[in-house]
C-alpha cells in the first residue's frame, strides 16, 4: 500500500518535528510505501492533495485543525474513498478530542496500528467543505485572527488575549437563517453549526453524533446590532453548560438539520473548521458518512 504522511512543520508548538523519524518509520514499516510531505503556507496542503491524491492508498496527516480542514476537502473535492489517520499538533485539537484520538504521538501511532475506521459526515458549506464547525457572529474570529506565532509560545492562552482585546468591539449581525420550514430574521449575536463533540477546547456538545446525517446548530438573537453584556453571556453559558443543557428560549435557537440556509444583505466573516472565510450568504449541507478516520 502507499500512504502519504502530510505535517505540518509549524503547527502548535512544532513538536511534530522532533517526531519525524519515529512516525516515518512507523508508517513505512505499517504500509511498505510512504512518502512524506511538508506544507509551506496557507492551502498548501490542499491544492497538492487535490494533484496528488490519486496516486496513494492512506494518508495520515499532522497539524492543527485547519491543515486537517484542508485535507479533508482535498479528499472531498477528489471523490477519493482513502482512510485517514490523524496526529494532532495543533493548539486546541477539537477534532482530536471528538474522536477519541490522544495526543501523545506514540498513542497516535497506536490508534492507526487497530485499524479501526469510523465514518464521518462532512457538511458542504457552499463550495467548500467543513469538518466540523461553521461559524460566525461574536467571538468566532479568535482562531484565524490569532497571531500563530503568538500561538506556538503561548498556547491557548493566546486565545484568551485576543478575546479581551475585542471584548468591546463586538457587533451583532442581520441575518435570514431558515431551517426546515422554519425562518428566523432579525439581529443575531452569533451562528455555531457543530459537528463535533469539542469546540474551542469546551466539551460543548458532549451528545454529538458525528455520523448522523445532521449537523447540531445554535444561534443567539438580539434586539439590535448592539452587543449587550446578556447577549456575551447567553454565548458563554452554552459553552459553558454545553449544547445539550442548554435549553431554547425567546434568544436562544437550538436545532439538530440535514441543511441551512443563511441570508445577509452584506458581507460575512465566517469560520470554517477555524479559517476565515468570506461570503455574502450561504447554505450548508450535511454529506452523511463522507469520510473516515482512524479513531481511538
Amino acid at each position: 500500500m502507499k500512504c502519504l504522511f502530510v505535517y505540518n512543520p509549524n503547527s502548535g508548538k512544532k513538536k511534530i518535528q522532533g517526531a519525524l523519524d519515529e512516525v516515518s518509520s512507523f508508517l513505512t514499516n505499517k504500509y511498505g510505501n510512504l512518502e512524506t510531505y511538508a506544507t509551506k503556507g496557507p492551502m498548501d496542503a490542499y491544492h497538492f492533495l487535490k494533484q496528488n491524491l490519486s496516486n496513494f492508498d492512506v494518508l495520515i496527516v499532522s497539524g492543527g485543525d485547519g491543515t486537517l480542514n484542508e485535507c479533508v476537502s482535498a479528499v472531498c473535492q477528489c471523490e477519493k474513498d482513502i482512510p485517514i489517520g490523524y496526529i494532532p499538533s495543533g493548539t486546541v485539537n477539537d477534532v482530536a478530542r471528538t474522536l477519541s484520538i490522544p495526543r501523545n504521538i506514540k498513542k497516535c501511532l497506536s490508534v492507526i496500528e487497530k485499524d479501526t475506521l469510523s465514518p464521518h459526515d462532512i457538511m458542504k458549506v457552499g463550495d467548500e467543505f467543513g469538518l466540523y464547525v461553521c461559524c460566525l457572529g461574536i467571538f468566532t474570529e479568535t482562531s484565524y485572527a490569532t497571531s500563530q506565532k503568538v500561538k506556538n509560545v503561548l498556547g491557548k492562552l493566546a486565545y484568551a488575549l485576543h478575546f479581551l482585546k475585542i471584548w468591546f468591539k463586538q457587533k451583532a449581525q442581520k441575518l435570514k437563517i431558515q431551517v426546515g420550514e422554519d425562518v428566523h430574521e432579525g439581529w443575531f449575536s452569533c451562528f455555531f453549526a457543530v459537528n463535533s463533540k469539542s469546540l474551542s477546547g469546551f466539551n460543548i456538545n458532549k451528545t454529538a453524533d458525528m455520523n448522523d446525517g445532521n449537523v447540531d446548530l445554535f444561534f443567539i438573537k438580539t434586539k439590535s446590532e448592539k452587543i449587550r453584556l446578556i447577549d456575551k453571556l447567553r454565548l458563554f453559558k452554552v459553552f459553558l453548560r454545553g449544547v445539550d443543557k442548554v435549553k431554547p428560549n425567546a434568544y436562544i435557537k437550538k436545532y439538530n438539520a440535514p441543511s441551512i440556509k443563511i441570508e445577509s444583505d452584506k458581507k460575512l466573516f465566517v469560520n470554517l473548521d477555524g479559517e476565515k472565510r468570506e461570503m455574502e450568504g450561504f447554505e450548508i449541507n450535511v454529506i452523511k458518512d463522507k469520510i473516515k478516520f482512524y479513531k481511538g
